[in-house]
């Protein structure tokens, strides 16, 4: 469950993105129809992410934006404001504890809720992301029975 300061934080980026004023405003909803909300897909594998995609497609989500260039990621976080990030831990290049370390530094990032989609994570790695405010964690392959419940208690 997202904390009354998480929730006004994404209710401004939202109006951000739209050209409304970014002030502290009472009156800001959130997203009443959580299928539109739009998920950030980080994985190093194209598979992984069409199967992640195609999975919350089937849940009825629609919008999705996704990149297999961990280097990438946060310019694509600055630019297009995801509500949710579904992020892979081990990457060649840039690691997702390094991208989300990243994140949670910056002060536009650091609100936004991740998933970890990860086919090995030590306990150790676990725990640093779970320390860095990560919502939760799946094993790859990720399985749907899981996927979707995760991803609606989050943005709900």
């Amino acid at each position: 469950m997202l904390t009354v300061e998480e929730q006004t934080h994404f209710a401004q980026l939202n109006s951000a993105k739209e050209g409304h004023r970014t002030e502290p405003d009472e009156s800001v909803t959130l997203l009443t129809d959580i299928t539109q909300a739009k998920i950030a897909i980080v994985d190093d594998e194209p598979i992984n992410i069409e199967a992640v995609q195609h999975q919350l497609g089937e849940g009825g989500f629609q919008r999705f934006l996704s990149t297999t260039d961990s280097e990438q990621e946060i310019s694509l976080f600055r630019e297009s404001c995801p509500d949710l990030v579904l992020l892979d831990i081990s990457m060649p290049g840039v690691g997702g504890l390094d991208i989300l370390r990243v994140m949670k530094n910056d002060v536009d990032l650091k609100y936004i809720p991740v998933i970890f989609l990860t086919a090995s994570a030590t306990t150790e790695m676990k725990h640093e992301a779970l320390d860095l405010r990560a919502c939760d964690f799946l094993p790859k392959p990720v399985d749907i029975n899981n996927l979707l419940p995760r991803v609606r208690r989050i943005k709900q």
